[in-house]
């Protein structure tokens, strides 16, 4: 195994290792794959929190709910409402009942000229109005399953769930506190991955394309390698210093590498 001894720190945000390897090395800082201030679209007071600062959570997770009594009986008599179905099914029955009679009706007129006009127009015409009914109960039913859809986004509003897996960073409220709509209530980090974002001289970004494996190395209290991938070329060049933005994604193991430490991109020569 080799040892590296960093001699300087280059104003391109590079460093120049010795041993005669040619090796460059590009600094960096690490940046959390996500991080994101999860905040309430709506006012009230928290009744529960179900995860507390360092807690992992998965996607999906409930974090934190805000009292929803209120929410939660205006679904289920929505829900109760829409399933009550029996409106429905009584205009289905008598509609089929309308359609024999008027079939029978007419084979009655032609076969024995009984009927009289005027009753056979009538038994058509309730059979018409009988599905106008079942058109209008159907109607009812969605626009019914839309109030239902309503209150159950309503009642969503009313609580945090975790959009990606991860680790709650910040959590400085607690039960019983009341919250505003778009306050900031928590910090959610994704730790499975990072990136490392490195400035490097333009003309060495040029020679980059996205997806590109690269080496990576954190000084940790024991030196941590990891392999990643280009995953994010800024389109613009700094004017003052003549450097390119590069992010530089890595899954992010044991150990971990924590947001915020500084990391270097190996561009060229060996690393054992």
């Amino acid at each position: 195994m080799k040892r590296i001894t960093v001699l300087r720190v280059l104003s391109a945000g590079f460093l120049s290792a010795g041993l005669g390897f040619g090796e460059v090395r590009f600094s960096g800082l690490v940046e959390p794959y996500r991080d994101v201030l999860l905040s309430s679209e709506v006012a009230g007071r928290i009744a529960e929190i179900a995860f507390r600062e360092g807690d992992r959570v998965e996607e999906g997770d409930l974090i934190l709910r805000l009292e929803d009594r209120v929410e939660e009986l205006e679904v289920q008599r929505r829900q109760a409402v829409y399933n009550n179905q029996a409106e429905l099914m009584a205009a289905r029955e008598r509609l089929a009942l309308l359609r024999d009679e008027l079939e029978a009706t007419r084979a009655l007129a032609e076969r024995t000229g009984s009927v009289s006009r005027e009753e056979l127009n009538r038994k058509q015409l309730e059979t018409v109005l009988g599905q106008l009914e079942i058109d209008r109960l159907e109607q009812t039913q969605s626009l019914q399953q839309i109030e239902l859809r309503i209150a159950q986004e309503r009642l969503a509003q009313k609580r945090i769930m975790a959009p990606f897996s991860g680790v709650v960073a910040q959590l400085p409220l607690d039960e019983g506190e009341s919250v505003q709509p778009n306050q900031p209530a928590m910090r959610l980090v994704e730790d499975e991955r990072a990136f490392l974002v490195v400035n490097v001289p333009a003309e060495r970004a040029r020679r980059l394309t996205l997806g590109e494996e690269v080496q990576l190395l954190f000084l940790m209290d024991e030196n941590v390698s990891r392999r990643g991938e280009v995953a994010f070329l800024s389109p613009v060049v700094d004017p003052a210093s003549g450097l390119r933005r590069v992010k530089m994604v890595f899954e992010n193991a044991e150990p971990k590498v924590e947001p915020g430490i500084s990391g270097f991109w190996l561009a060229g020569g060996e690393h054992e």
